[in-house]
């Protein structure tokens, strides 16, 4: 980071230099030395839609989410958390950008895994219903059928 500013500096010597940025600990640390002739702006906390790369980031993941739609060869209408179950997180589209294939692999293992947990949560509401039918729907159903059976 200094070395930017550094070189930055050297660029505009005669300029006075008022750079926007977040407050990302390299940022505000007190290790980091100013050239004189540059000020920091800091943006206001959770104000993305002010911080440029995280528009980039925001543009980034509605794409991932349309090709991830593609993808999944899922019908294009579905429900937003089954377009968000697939869609990848900012962190982990910086982290891909690394080109670390764990982290890909990584990925792949959380999505499995949260289609596993929608399919044990939709087993579980199924057993759930089922058992409520046992309990007490059906044993309604029945003494109501006996009773218009006696009434014949």
């Amino acid at each position: 980071m200094e070395l930017f500013l550094s070189e930055l500096s050297k660029a505009f010597l005669d300029d006075m230099i008022l750079l926007a940025v977040d407050r990302a600990s390299w940022h505000v640390t007190d290790k980091l030395k100013l050239p004189d002739n540059i000020r920091f702006h800091y943006l206001l906390p959770y104000t993305p839609e002010m911080n440029p790369i995280e528009q980039i980031w925001q543009t980034v993941e509605a794409k991932q989410k349309f090709i991830a739609q593609i993808m999944s060869s899922k019908s294009p209408v579905r429900s937003c958390e089954d377009v968000d179950e697939t869609a990848l997180r900012y962190a982990e589209i910086k982290a891909l950008c690394a080109g670390n294939p764990l982290i890909a692999e990584k990925m792949n293992l959380d999505i499995e895994v949260a289609k596993l947990r929608m399919l044990k949560a939709d087993h579980q509401s199924q057993h759930y219903r089922i058992e409520d039918d046992l309990l007490k729907r059906y044993p309604e159903q029945i003494i109501s059928v006996k009773e218009r059976i006696e009434g014949i």
